[in-house]
Protein backbone atom coordinates (compact mmCIF):
# COMPACT_ATOMS: atom_id res chain seq x y z
CA UNK A 1 0.00 0.00 0.00
CA UNK A 2 1.30 3.44 -0.93
CA UNK A 3 1.63 5.79 2.05
CA UNK A 4 -0.46 8.93 1.65
CA UNK A 5 1.63 12.06 2.08
CA UNK A 6 -0.18 15.09 3.51
CA UNK A 7 1.75 18.37 3.76
CA UNK A 8 1.87 19.83 7.27
CA UNK A 9 0.49 23.10 5.83
CA UNK A 10 -2.77 21.34 4.94
CA UNK A 11 -3.16 20.08 8.50
CA UNK A 12 -2.42 23.55 9.87
CA UNK A 13 -5.07 25.08 7.61
CA UNK A 14 -7.54 22.36 8.59
CA UNK A 15 -6.76 22.98 12.22
CA UNK A 16 -7.41 26.73 11.86
CA UNK A 17 -10.69 26.14 10.05
CA UNK A 18 -11.92 23.70 12.68
CA UNK A 19 -10.81 26.02 15.48
CA UNK A 20 -13.08 28.71 14.05
CA UNK A 21 -15.95 26.29 13.46
CA UNK A 22 -15.97 24.61 16.87
CA UNK A 23 -14.71 27.21 19.35
CA UNK A 24 -14.54 30.45 17.35
CA UNK A 25 -10.78 30.76 17.85
CA UNK A 26 -8.60 32.88 15.61
CA UNK A 27 -5.24 31.12 15.46
CA UNK A 28 -3.07 33.98 14.33
CA UNK A 29 -0.33 33.61 11.75
CA UNK A 30 2.28 34.17 14.45
CA UNK A 31 1.06 30.98 16.14
CA UNK A 32 1.56 28.77 13.08
CA UNK A 33 5.00 27.53 14.20
CA UNK A 34 3.48 26.60 17.56
CA UNK A 35 0.65 24.72 15.86
CA UNK A 36 3.08 22.92 13.54
CA UNK A 37 5.41 21.95 16.38
CA UNK A 38 2.48 20.74 18.46
CA UNK A 39 1.12 18.66 15.57
CA UNK A 40 4.49 16.95 15.15
CA UNK A 41 4.66 16.17 18.86
CA UNK A 42 1.07 14.92 18.81
CA UNK A 43 1.87 12.57 15.89
CA UNK A 44 4.81 11.20 17.86
CA UNK A 45 2.67 10.69 20.98
CA UNK A 46 -0.10 8.95 19.03
CA UNK A 47 2.22 6.97 16.78
CA UNK A 48 0.15 7.69 13.68
CA UNK A 49 1.00 9.27 10.29
CA UNK A 50 -0.13 12.75 9.29
CA UNK A 51 -3.01 11.67 7.06
CA UNK A 52 -4.55 9.64 9.90
CA UNK A 53 -4.29 12.63 12.19
CA UNK A 54 -6.06 14.75 9.56
CA UNK A 55 -8.92 12.24 9.64
CA UNK A 56 -8.90 12.39 13.44
CA UNK A 57 -9.36 16.16 13.30
CA UNK A 58 -12.34 15.86 10.98
CA UNK A 59 -13.91 13.27 13.28
CA UNK A 60 -13.39 15.48 16.36
CA UNK A 61 -17.02 16.58 16.47
CA UNK A 62 -16.87 18.09 19.98
CA UNK A 63 -13.67 20.02 19.34
CA UNK A 64 -11.75 18.29 22.14
CA UNK A 65 -8.58 17.98 20.05
CA UNK A 66 -8.77 21.71 19.21
CA UNK A 67 -9.26 22.64 22.87
CA UNK A 68 -6.31 20.47 23.90
CA UNK A 69 -4.13 22.40 21.45
CA UNK A 70 -5.52 25.69 22.73
CA UNK A 71 -4.46 24.79 26.26
CA UNK A 72 -0.87 24.58 25.04
CA UNK A 73 -0.66 27.75 22.93
CA UNK A 74 -3.13 30.14 24.60
CA UNK A 75 -1.62 33.25 26.20
CA UNK A 76 -0.86 32.96 29.90
CA UNK A 77 -3.46 34.64 32.14
CA UNK A 78 -2.52 38.12 33.29
CA UNK A 79 -2.92 37.23 36.98
CA UNK A 80 -5.14 38.61 39.74
CA UNK A 81 -6.57 42.13 39.40
CA UNK A 82 -5.43 42.77 35.85
CA UNK A 83 -6.41 45.23 34.55
CA UNK A 84 -6.64 47.01 37.90
CA UNK A 85 -9.04 49.72 36.68
CA UNK A 86 -11.80 47.20 35.99
CA UNK A 87 -11.74 45.96 39.59
CA UNK A 88 -11.91 49.55 40.79
CA UNK A 89 -15.05 49.83 38.65
CA UNK A 90 -16.42 46.66 40.21
CA UNK A 91 -15.68 47.85 43.75
CA UNK A 92 -17.43 51.16 43.06
CA UNK A 93 -20.43 49.27 41.65
CA UNK A 94 -20.67 47.02 44.72
CA UNK A 95 -20.31 49.96 47.12
CA UNK A 96 -23.17 51.82 45.40
CA UNK A 97 -25.34 48.71 45.51
CA UNK A 98 -24.61 48.14 49.21
CA UNK A 99 -25.42 51.76 50.00
CA UNK A 100 -28.76 51.29 48.24
CA UNK A 101 -29.51 48.30 50.49
CA UNK A 102 -28.59 45.37 48.25
CA UNK A 103 -26.76 42.37 49.69
CA UNK A 104 -27.09 39.82 46.88
CA UNK A 105 -24.61 39.76 43.98
CA UNK A 106 -24.29 37.45 40.99
CA UNK A 107 -21.22 37.68 38.73
CA UNK A 108 -19.89 35.81 35.72
CA UNK A 109 -16.23 35.35 34.74
CA UNK A 110 -16.24 34.29 31.07
CA UNK A 111 -13.18 32.46 29.79
CA UNK A 112 -11.30 32.01 33.07
CA UNK A 113 -8.00 30.29 32.25
CA UNK A 114 -7.25 29.29 35.84
CA UNK A 115 -9.69 31.20 38.03
CA UNK A 116 -7.77 34.40 38.80
CA UNK A 117 -10.52 36.63 37.40
CA UNK A 118 -13.36 34.91 39.25
CA UNK A 119 -11.54 34.84 42.58
CA UNK A 120 -10.51 38.49 42.17
CA UNK A 121 -14.18 39.42 41.62
CA UNK A 122 -15.07 37.69 44.89
CA UNK A 123 -12.18 39.37 46.74
CA UNK A 124 -13.25 42.76 45.40
CA UNK A 125 -16.81 42.25 46.60
CA UNK A 126 -15.83 41.33 50.15
CA UNK A 127 -13.33 44.16 50.30
CA UNK A 128 -16.10 46.58 49.26
CA UNK A 129 -18.36 45.16 51.96
CA UNK A 130 -15.65 45.56 54.57
CA UNK A 131 -15.15 49.21 53.66
CA UNK A 132 -18.84 49.70 54.52
CA UNK A 133 -18.55 47.89 57.84
CA UNK A 134 -20.39 44.74 56.73
CA UNK A 135 -19.51 41.22 57.83
CA UNK A 136 -18.69 38.83 54.96
CA UNK A 137 -21.61 36.56 55.84
CA UNK A 138 -24.03 39.43 55.29
CA UNK A 139 -23.22 39.28 51.55
CA UNK A 140 -24.90 36.68 49.34
CA UNK A 141 -22.30 36.21 46.59
CA UNK A 142 -21.94 33.75 43.76
CA UNK A 143 -19.40 33.97 40.91
CA UNK A 144 -19.86 31.63 37.96
CA UNK A 145 -16.55 30.94 36.18
CA UNK A 146 -16.64 29.29 32.75
CA UNK A 147 -14.09 28.19 30.18
CA UNK A 148 -14.03 25.97 27.10
CA UNK A 149 -11.20 23.90 28.61
CA UNK A 150 -11.86 21.28 31.28
CA UNK A 151 -8.14 21.38 32.07
CA UNK A 152 -8.30 25.10 32.84
CA UNK A 153 -11.39 24.56 34.97
CA UNK A 154 -9.60 21.87 36.99
CA UNK A 155 -6.72 24.27 37.68
CA UNK A 156 -9.18 26.96 38.75
CA UNK A 157 -10.99 24.62 41.12
CA UNK A 158 -7.68 23.70 42.73
CA UNK A 159 -7.09 27.34 43.57
CA UNK A 160 -3.29 27.25 43.90
CA UNK A 161 -1.22 30.03 42.33
CA UNK A 162 2.38 31.12 41.90
CA UNK A 163 3.65 34.28 43.57
CA UNK A 164 3.86 35.98 40.17
CA UNK A 165 0.14 35.40 39.65
CA UNK A 166 -0.77 37.19 42.89
CA UNK A 167 1.71 40.05 42.68
CA UNK A 168 -1.08 42.63 42.18
CA UNK A 169 -3.15 41.38 45.14
CA UNK A 170 -3.16 44.06 47.87
CA UNK A 171 -1.24 42.97 50.94
CA UNK A 172 -4.25 43.01 53.28
CA UNK A 173 -6.18 40.70 50.94
CA UNK A 174 -3.16 38.45 50.46
CA UNK A 175 -2.76 38.06 54.21
CA UNK A 176 -6.45 37.45 54.86
CA UNK A 177 -7.50 35.22 51.96
CA UNK A 178 -4.40 33.25 50.88
CA UNK A 179 -2.15 30.72 52.58
CA UNK A 180 1.15 29.03 51.60
CA UNK A 181 0.77 25.92 49.45
CA UNK A 182 3.05 23.93 47.10
CA UNK A 183 5.66 26.64 46.77
CA UNK A 184 2.98 29.24 46.00
CA UNK A 185 -0.26 30.33 47.63
CA UNK A 186 -3.78 28.92 47.72
CA UNK A 187 -7.03 30.84 47.88
CA UNK A 188 -8.96 30.44 51.13
CA UNK A 189 -11.79 27.88 51.24
CA UNK A 190 -14.20 30.71 52.12
CA UNK A 191 -13.52 32.55 48.84
CA UNK A 192 -13.31 29.29 46.93
CA UNK A 193 -16.79 28.33 48.07
CA UNK A 194 -18.21 31.46 46.41
CA UNK A 195 -16.98 30.48 42.94
CA UNK A 196 -18.68 27.82 40.81
CA UNK A 197 -16.79 26.50 37.77
CA UNK A 198 -18.33 25.10 34.61
CA UNK A 199 -17.47 24.28 30.99
CA UNK A 200 -18.89 26.62 28.36
CA UNK A 201 -18.09 27.21 24.69
CA UNK A 202 -18.47 30.91 23.81
CA UNK A 203 -18.92 29.98 20.16
CA UNK A 204 -22.11 28.06 20.95
CA UNK A 205 -24.79 30.46 22.24
CA UNK A 206 -27.30 30.68 23.84
CA UNK A 207 -25.68 30.51 27.26
CA UNK A 208 -27.33 29.03 30.36
CA UNK A 209 -27.34 32.22 32.46
CA UNK A 210 -30.97 32.69 33.44
CA UNK A 211 -30.95 35.24 36.24
CA UNK A 212 -29.90 38.86 35.71
CA UNK A 213 -26.22 39.32 36.54
CA UNK A 214 -24.65 42.28 38.28
CA UNK A 215 -21.33 42.11 36.47
CA UNK A 216 -19.65 40.12 33.72
CA UNK A 217 -15.88 40.07 33.21
CA UNK A 218 -14.46 38.62 30.02
CA UNK A 219 -10.82 39.68 29.79
CA UNK A 220 -9.54 36.42 28.29
CA UNK A 221 -12.46 34.65 26.65
CA UNK A 222 -13.15 37.01 23.74
CA UNK A 223 -9.71 38.34 22.86
CA UNK A 224 -8.65 35.35 20.73
CA UNK A 225 -11.96 34.82 18.94
CA UNK A 226 -12.81 35.78 15.37
CA UNK A 227 -14.93 38.92 15.11
CA UNK A 228 -18.16 37.16 14.10
CA UNK A 229 -17.94 34.88 17.14
CA UNK A 230 -17.16 37.90 19.34
CA UNK A 231 -20.31 39.69 18.14
CA UNK A 232 -22.54 36.68 18.84
CA UNK A 233 -20.98 36.07 22.26
CA UNK A 234 -21.19 39.71 23.37
CA UNK A 235 -24.84 39.87 22.32
CA UNK A 236 -25.61 36.92 24.61
CA UNK A 237 -23.41 38.19 27.44
CA UNK A 238 -25.08 41.61 27.41
CA UNK A 239 -28.50 39.98 27.54
CA UNK A 240 -27.56 38.28 30.81
CA UNK A 241 -26.91 41.57 32.65
CA UNK A 242 -29.35 43.36 34.89
CA UNK A 243 -30.25 46.98 34.14
CA UNK A 244 -27.23 49.09 35.05
CA UNK A 245 -24.95 46.04 35.28
CA UNK A 246 -21.22 46.21 34.64
CA UNK A 247 -19.58 44.67 31.57
CA UNK A 248 -15.77 44.54 31.34
CA UNK A 249 -14.24 43.13 28.16
CA UNK A 250 -10.69 42.23 27.21
CA UNK A 251 -11.04 44.24 24.00
CA UNK A 252 -9.82 47.64 22.90
CA UNK A 253 -12.16 50.60 22.51
CA UNK A 254 -12.70 50.14 18.78
CA UNK A 255 -13.65 46.47 19.04
CA UNK A 256 -15.86 47.11 22.05
CA UNK A 257 -17.73 49.85 20.19
CA UNK A 258 -18.06 47.78 17.02
CA UNK A 259 -19.49 44.76 18.83
CA UNK A 260 -21.78 46.67 21.19
CA UNK A 261 -25.46 46.51 20.27
CA UNK A 262 -26.51 49.76 21.90
CA UNK A 263 -24.75 52.05 19.44
CA UNK A 264 -27.46 54.72 19.59
CA UNK A 265 -27.12 55.20 23.33
CA UNK A 266 -25.41 58.31 24.63
CA UNK A 267 -23.27 56.33 27.05
CA UNK A 268 -19.87 55.20 25.71
CA UNK A 269 -17.15 52.94 27.12
CA UNK A 270 -15.68 54.80 30.09
CA UNK A 271 -12.33 53.01 29.90
CA UNK A 272 -10.56 50.67 27.53
CA UNK A 273 -12.71 47.57 27.37
CA UNK A 274 -15.11 48.74 30.09
CA UNK A 275 -18.67 49.80 29.52
CA UNK A 276 -21.71 50.27 31.65
CA UNK A 277 -24.70 48.60 30.07
CA UNK A 278 -27.31 51.31 29.48
CA UNK A 279 -30.66 50.63 31.05
CA UNK A 280 -32.73 53.20 29.16
CA UNK A 281 -31.72 52.84 25.52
Amino acid sequence: MVEVVVPIEIVQQTFRNLAVRYVGLDLYKKWEPLVGARINKRLSDLGIPLHQYLLRLYEDKDGSEIVAFWDLIRPRPAGFFAPWRDYLELQAYVVRAIESGRRKFRFWSVGCPSGEEAYAMALTTYNAAQTRGLAPDSIDLKVVATDVSTKAIAVGKRGVFSMSQVQLVPEHLLQRHFYPSCGGVAISPYIQSRVVFGCLNLARPPFPQHQPLDAVFCHEGLASMVSAAQVRAIREIRASLREGGLLCLGLDDEVARTTAEAKDCDERPNAVGVERVPGDC
